[in-house]
């Protein structure tokens, strides 16, 4: 373990105090600047997420009105089909051969 150990201690015992601490303090850094690094990629991809889900809402806002037609259309077209002679929605009579 010594020998696994000792191109280490021979450098940390030729530096002086201040050389030691900023060689312990730049290699306590490496793993924090990565983790930074991770955590503000995930934090970007995140908001990308949101950014397309919000898209999506305002797509889905937009098909609400469409969707709403035709199912209308799809009951008027059944009614009319099934011959009934009702009131539908709107202003819209379904009459029947006479």
């Amino acid at each position: 373990m010594h020998m696994l150990f000792s191109p280490a201690i021979a450098l940390v015992s030729k530096l002086r105090f201040a050389q030691k601490f900023m060689l312990i303090a730049c290699i306590l850094a490496i793993p924090t600047l990565f983790m930074l690094n991770r955590i503000v990629v995930n934090f970007n991809n995140e908001l990308s997420t949101i950014e397309n889900e919000r898209v999506g809402l305002q797509y889905a806002n937009a098909m609400r009105d469409v969707v709403n037609q035709l199912q209308r259309h799809r009951g008027l077209t059944t009614a009319f089909l099934q011959r009934k002679n009702r009131l539908c929605t709107g202003n819209y009579r379904v009459r029947t051969k006479a």
